[in-house]
């Protein structure tokens, strides 16, 4: 942003560049007509976006320009605010449709705006102080593109041409792989066939799911994401195919009411209806469900939320339980979010916050109270960790607010197990919400997450609760640690030692054979505790602990494998490059080149998979170490 005439101005080229050569791609489509729409509809499914900016004539360059020159003034205007001058190129982007549904509302800009504002389902982005000026300010540059007569005329009627060409080639591809394979499901999970796929089948194969943005994704990563996406696809091919067993239970009903009913068996009749009640709203309920499938298949959130609840409040009528459909309905939501990324976890604690409503209002005050109120923390919990900032505090200091509810209901005399595992929920959200926090405030939500973590302890014995209790060691160690690493002196190390003692502990139930993903964490952190005590001790006792943490790291390299968990394995790779630069630099060391050539050898590797484009953080901070140790080891040649 630049100041300019007592305003601010956007100036962001690559992102106008960009947003102006979309509108050119849509504009191109918009002008098909007639049998051209008709036949770019049937193929408008197998084009991305990535191809089709690829065809656009040279000649388009200059009204590309123009159209960025118009964007930029139109965002220069006054009444803009800066956070709206800096959204709408991003909005440009978040709300192209799909080609097939551009060449199917032809050549109207007032609809193509209507149909991309529709996209736009983020909070901020569908905010009205922003969606206003997104629609006047694009449908004033569609309008102006394809009233251009050279465009209309000569540039689009050219682009179109060679689009659908290259669109019917991936679509006589992807059909081959139909035909070989039986369904488009079944082809993407089949390796050889992904295999086979080049870049534009993959693409064209992500646009069938509609996923936004493909044009960002590495191929081994588009490949990985199309094999999620056909998995959920088989779940929910399987429940569809379900509904007919459904429909079959409820005319079998319905005969043997209308045999009670000719027999006079009123009460028997009324037994059965209600069944028969039961049974229609479950096929009501489950249809919404599996509609709301089809929309997280296609990543729309917002759309699936509607339906998710539609299905549980269905029950209201026949269910007293009703609330607790809310705290379970949703899941699909949150394993979409996890699994994706997106909006779901927004509409999960949408979700759970009206079933504490719903429960209130009937006088609640019980077990499904205490669950709605742990459902609702744990969301926002996962929720306030993925999001910055004020709004990510925000949402953990709501969720704590909710295990403390809980934990009005849950005691430790009643309810001994949910005690313990709330208690265990409360003590991440305070060690996560002190992480976030510095000076003494941050100290006193770690110090107030040790001693949640203890109470848990109380229930979660080693003997009685074994996994629950090595994980709780392990969040216990991982709290000492923080707050050791924000001690100094002897107060500090012993900190550190009582977290390295807690991670041992935790590795008698996480063992590699019997929990190998739980027992690599472990080493990796007990590792991490280890390289920090080794840092504050000085001579022989300092340089061995910093050994012990890299035979630590070493160990858990062979289940963080490069192959079967990769951000992982660069990460404990990373980490081993730091405790062998320590070991050079420690005061015991006599040769420290095999250490800094080890350190180097470490982040190559972790730098295989920390990839700038899409791991742009770990990239930066593996790259600006491993500048820092080269440059030791020039200094000592």
């Amino acid at each position: 942003m630049v100041e300019a005439e007592g305003r601010t101005i956007f100036k962001d080229p690559d992102s106008i560049a960009h947003s102006a050569n979309l509108l050119v791609c849509i504009g191109g489509l918009a002008s098909a007509t007639g049998m051209i729409a008709g036949a770019g509809a049937a193929v408008g499914g197998f084009l991305s976006y990535r191809e089709i900016s690829k065809r656009l004539p040279a000649a388009t360059k200059r009204l590309a320009e123009e159209l960025g020159s118009e964007l930029q003034k139109k965002l220069a205007e006054p009444g803009l605010n800066d956070d709206t001058r800096r959204l709408i190129p991003q909005m440009i982007e978040a709300s192209l449709p799909s080609p097939q549904r551009i060449m199917e509302a032809g050549h109207d800009s007032a609809a193509l705006v209507e149909m991309m504002a529709a996209r736009l389902t983020d909070k901020e982005h569908s905010n009205p102080d922003h969606i206003g000026p997104f629609k006047r300010i694009v449908g004033h540059l569609l309008e102006r593109l394809l009233a251009d007569p050279q465009f209309a005329n000569e540039l689009a009627p050219a682009f179109r041409k060679q689009v659908l060409a290259d669109a019917q080639t991936i679509k006589a591809g992807i059909e081959g792989l139909e035909r070989q394979f039986g369904s488009v499901a079944q082809a993407l999970t089949h390796v050889g066939a992904l295999g086979k796929a080049n870049r534009d089948q993959l693409e064209a194969l992500a646009s069938r799911f509609e996923i936004d943005r493909v044009f960002e994704i590495g191929d081994a990563d588009l490949r990985a994401l199309l094999e999620a996406k056909a998995e959920e696809y088989r779940n929910y091919k399987a429940q569809i195919d379900m509904i007919d067993e459904r429909i079959a239970s409820l005319g079998n009903l319905k005969a043997a009411a209308q045999e009670a009913a000719e027999r006079l068996d009123l009460e028997e009749v009324e037994n059965l209806l209600s069944m028969v009640h039961a049974t229609e709203l479950d096929i009501a309920a489950k249809t919404a469900d599996l509609r709301a499938d089809n929309a997280l298949l296609r990543g729309r959130v917002d759309e699936a939320y509607r339906m998710i609840s539609a299905a549980a409040d269905s029950f209201a009528a026949i269910d007293p339980r009703e609330p607790a459909r809310r705290l379970t309905y949703d899941h699909r939501l949150a394993e979409n979010a996890l699994r994706f990324g997106g909006t779901g976890f927004l509409r999960t604690i949408d979700m759970k916050r009206s079933a504490i409503a719903i429960v209130e209002t009937k006088g609640e005050k019980g077990s499904i109270w205490a669950d709605a109120h742990v459902a609702l923390a744990n969301a926002l919990k996962i929720q306030g960790a993925r999001t910055g900032g004020a709004d990510g505090a925000a949402l953990i200091a709501e969720a704590i607010d909710a295990y403390r509810a809980a934990l009005r209901v849950y005691t430790e005399t009643d309810h001994p197990a949910d005690w313990a595992m709330t208690q265990n929920n409360l003590a991440v959200a305070l060690s996560n919400q002190g992480t976030r926090t510095g000076g003494a405030d941050g100290a006193a939500l770690i110090a107030e997450a040790i001693d949640a973590y203890r109470a848990a302890l109380r229930v979660y014995t080693e003997t009685d609760h074994p996994v629950d209790w090595a994980m709780t060691q392990n969040n216990l160690a991982n709290a000492l640690r923080n707050q050791g690493e924000r001690t100094g002196g002897a107060d500090g190390a012993a900190l550190i030692a009582e977290a390295v003692d807690a991670y041992r502990a935790a590795l008698r139930v996480y063992t590699e054979t019997d929990h190998p993903v739980q027992w690599a964490t472990t080493q990796n952190n007990l590792a991490v505790a280890l390289y920090d005590q080794g840092a504050r001790t000085g001579g022989a006792d300092g340089a061995a602990l910093i050994a012990e943490a890299v035979d630590a790291y070493r160990a858990a390299l062979r289940v963080r494998t490069e192959t079967d968990h990769p951000v992982d394995w660069a990460m404990t790779r990373e980490n081993m490059a730091l405790a062998e630069e320590a070991l050079a630099d420690h005061d015991t060391c006599t040769d420290p080149r095999p250490h800094l050539q080890a350190a180097l050898d470490h982040l190559d590797a972790a730098l295989r998979v920390f990839d700038p484009e899409h791991m742009p953080y770990n990239f930066e901070k593996a790259t600006r170490v491993r500048a820092r140790i080269q440059a030791k080891l020039d200094a000592l040649d």
